[in-house]
């Protein structure tokens, strides 16, 4: 919704300055000549030109704008924009053009006949945002030199954007894959829909590949039907993403790396949310306040947003980077991507009782192993 912009008067324009020039030569040449029909018309010109300044006055106040788009995108995804213009008051305002900073150049001019007191969608554009970030504000620039173009009034409105934009989601680098924490018994009768364990929720009749274990033999005998025990499924496993800047003297990150870090951390953001996988996110351009995303129903808004507002050149410690690798759980798998080069910092990188993924830009490394 636009805002109240500061207030201003009609500015006479060459035509009106015209205008009135002509007025004041037929008034001094009528009197001169002593003519009065011309000296009349002199005064009636002058009488248009300050009605025109009152009309122009009146007709551009208590305009409102709003702008109606999405409250987030990813960088280079088309998104539609409408933009409505309404009057406050039961007079209605005639021939305003109205200039929408936000949009394109090309598509951000507008002529409206008449504006009435409902909202009237004056424009629908499709358009891209390539750059990633937070856009607050945007102007709205309106105009109008109605009646007769005597005057023109110009305003500048105030108009929050409010929409962020994410990094372009990037596949994964060639090579990446998504390691288990742990690989036994219980993640197969995971994988399979069958529970082995968890919280009791009822009983149902026998389905072939159900454990034998489940079985109630106690109500089966009573219900001459095999029962099994039907429990609760166990938690998803979860990931553990971090990211970091740390800068090693002999490798430095510079900003396309970093800006193409973020879009792998988009890119796999979205890959574990399509693939109903919880995760939890790491770094140092959040001061490594996690982000806990357990519900694959729901965007990763959260960890996408501070993707958008990341700023490249704050370095991080790596102490900060062991500490937080030394507490994920063992069937946990950590993922860590770096901005600076990966043959830079994985010496560095603490054994862990998990496995991990380490990446930079280009490269991966996976450490399956598990550190006793």
């Amino acid at each position: 919704m636009s805002k109240k912009g500061k207030k201003s008067r009609p500015r006479m324009t060459p035509k009106g300055k015209m205008v009135l020039q002509l007025s004041v030569l037929l008034i001094g040449g009528g009197i001169y000549l002593e003519n009065g029909p011309v000296v009349q018309i002199g005064f009636f010109l002058i009488a248009l030109v300050i009605a025109s300044f009152m009309m122009c006055w009146k007709n551009f106040s208590e305009i409102e704008l709003h702008r109606e788009m999405p409250d987030s995108v990813f960088s280079g995804t088309e998104f539609n924009v409408y933009v409505s213009v309404r009057k406050q008051g039961m007079n209605p305002v005639h021939c305003l053009s109205v200039k929408d900073m936000f949009l394109p150049e090309k598509k951000s001019h507008m002529l409206i006949p008449v504006v009435n007191d409902v909202w009237q969608k004056c424009t629908a554009v499709k358009m891209k945002l390539s750059k990633r970030g937070m856009y607050r504000d945007a102007f709205f620039k309106i105009s109008s030199d109605f009646p007769l173009g005597f005057f023109k009034m110009e305003k500048k409105l105030s108009a929050k954007a409010g929409i962020t934009v994410f990094p372009e989601p990037v596949q994964p680098i060639e090579g990446f894959q998504l390691f288990h924490g742990q690989d036994n018994e219980v993640e197969r009768d995971f994988c399979a829909g069958r529970y082995s364990y968890g919280s009791f929720r009822g009983l149902r009749e026998f389905v072939p590949g159900d454990p034998l274990k489940l079985v109630s033999w106690s109500v089966s005998a009573r219900s001459e039907n095999l029962m099994v025990r039907d429990l609760e499924p166990p938690e998803p496993e979860r990931y553990t993403i971090i990211f970091h800047a740390v800068k090693i003297k002999k490798y430095m990150p510079d900003s396309k790396q970093f800006e193409r870090c973020l879009k792998l951390l988009s890119g796999l953001f979205m890959f574990l949310q399509e693939n109903n996988l919880s995760f939890e996110f790491y770094s140092s351009i959040n001061n490594w306040v996690p982000f806990i995303c357990d519900n694959p129903l729901e965007p990763p808004i959260a960890p996408l947003t501070v993707l958008a507002q990341a700023k490249f050149g704050n370095p991080d410690q790596l102490t900060d980077l062991t500490n937080i690798i030394n507490n994920v759980p063992a069937d946990y798998h950590c993922i860590v991507l770096g901005a600076t080069k990966l043959e830079g910092w994985q010496n560095k990188v603490p054994e862990s009782a998990c496995s991990m993924t380490l990446m930079d830009s280009k490269n991966i490394e996976h450490v399956t192993q598990v550190f006793g």
